[in-house]
């Protein structure tokens, strides 16, 4: 320690070598600075300590979890939040990934998908609508979240792309209704049931490009039956309206189990194609949405992108609330204008 303090005060390098060169003490014992030097931490063996470190934290964890481990559960459930468990604790990979040989296939794959973008400025100086990404739009009922959607669907469907709508809130003529306002301008009043007009100008919609460009599914209510559906039709985008509708095969399962698999499920098939999921929101005033989203630790931690939507008297408005993607930037709120179903960012 003396020829380190004499080292600095000669603002010279601290290393094995220069205190090799600098020490005075003839019994000094070389072979145990080498042995200290080989067993302390620093940046050559970070990750041999990182792995022990993660090692002994899982042990505890496991043994904490199964201590509050609720045994009157079904075996089903039993089975299914332990292995979500384990599953959990051990996707934290402390191995490094540059080293590893490149997946040449899998880069061709990212080159030629294709990707998407918007007419918000905003929303495109944060995100591409490209696979890989579960992107989630929030907001509570009747505030905007189908809306800003559909938005995106148009988008999409201007650039050539095919979207895989899944909803069940929306009839078949309420979404061409939309359409009829969005692409060919018509009045509000031209699209009630009782007009004299509704019926042209619905099949109108029907012919547009935006109509012929959606795969409507209205009655897909299971998980299963939705991932199926996207596997066959192979679309360049899925939209959920909305996520908390989606039901599970097993109704055994608690709320939060349902949406902890349903989520994890869109996840991965994100990896194929970009999934756009509306989520509700709890009831409550002077909350931040993601904090009363139901669910809300699920979607945040299985979205790549969340997107908070709002309307109120003074119009609509939109903020990325959280941004996994390469990009990363959020935004704060950002107000829009609506013109027959259109939204555009206030200049």
């Amino acid at each position: 320690f003396s020829t380190i303090k004499e080292l600095v005060k000669r603002n010279e390098p601290v290393d094995i070598v220069s205190i090799l060169e600098t020490v005075h003490n003839p019994y000094f014992d070389k072979k145990y600075l080498m042995d200290v030097v080989n067993s302390t931490p620093n940046a050559d063996n970070t990750l041999y300590y990182a792995k022990k470190v993660k090692e002994l934290s899982n042990k505890r964890k496991i043994k904490k979890y199964l201590s509050h481990l609720d045994y009157s559960q079904s075996i089903d459930s039993l089975i299914y939040n332990v292995r979500s468990f384990l599953t959990n604790i051990h996707n934290v990979d402390v191995t490094p990934t540059l080293d590893k040989d490149v997946d040449l296939d899998e880069l061709e794959r990212l080159a030629t998908s294709k990707t998407f973008h918007t007419h918000f400025p905003t929303l495109n100086d944060c995100i591409r609508i490209a696979p890989g990404h579960l992107i989630t739009v929030v907001g509570d009922t009747s505030r905007g979240k189908t809306t800003f959607a559909l938005n995106l669907m148009y988008d999409i469907a201007r650039k050539g792309g095919t979207i895989q709508f899944f909803t069940l809130d929306m009839e078949k003529y309420q979404l061409l209704a939309r359409i009829a306002s969005m692409v060919n301008g018509v009045e509000k009043y031209e699209l009630l049931p009782d007009n004299e007009h509704f019926v042209s100008r619905i099949l109108e919609a029907q012919s547009t490009e935006f109509a012929k460009h959606i795969i409507l599914e209205e009655k897909t209510p299971y998980i299963s039956d939705i991932i199926a559906k996207i596997h066959t039709a192979n679309p360049d985008v899925v939209v959920i309206d909305y996520v908390q509708n989606v039901r599970m095969d097993n109704d055994r399962m608690s709320v939060f189990e349902k949406l902890n698999h349903i989520m994890i499920s869109l996840q991965l098939e994100a990896h194929d194609r970009p999934i756009i999921v509306l989520s509700q929101v709890s009831k409550g005033e002077g909350e931040e949405y993601m904090k009363r989203a139901k669910g809300s630790s699920t979607i945040a931690q299985a979205s790549s992108v969340v997107i908070e939507v709002d309307k109120s008297e003074e119009g609509f408005k939109y903020r990325v609330a959280k941004n996994r993607s390469i990009i990363g930037k959020t935004t704060d709120w950002v107000k829009l204008n609506f013109n027959r179903w259109i939204l555009s960012e206030e200049l």
